[in-house]
């Protein structure tokens, strides 16, 4: 899974996605990193 982080969201250092525990961190992570809306970063694979 964190493959596949860091590869469809390329704003995450290593160690940022070493630290998310959950899929909302991952969501709340992504809303703010690259400024789209909560459905549309759930919608996304992570």
């Amino acid at each position: 899974m964190l493959n596949v982080i860091g590869t469809n969201w390329d704003k995450y250092s290593k160690q940022e996605i070493s630290d998310l525990k959950t899929n909302d961190e991952q969501v709340t992570q992504i809303v703010a990193k690259y400024g789209i809306e909560k459905v549309a970063a759930q919608a996304r694979p992570t």
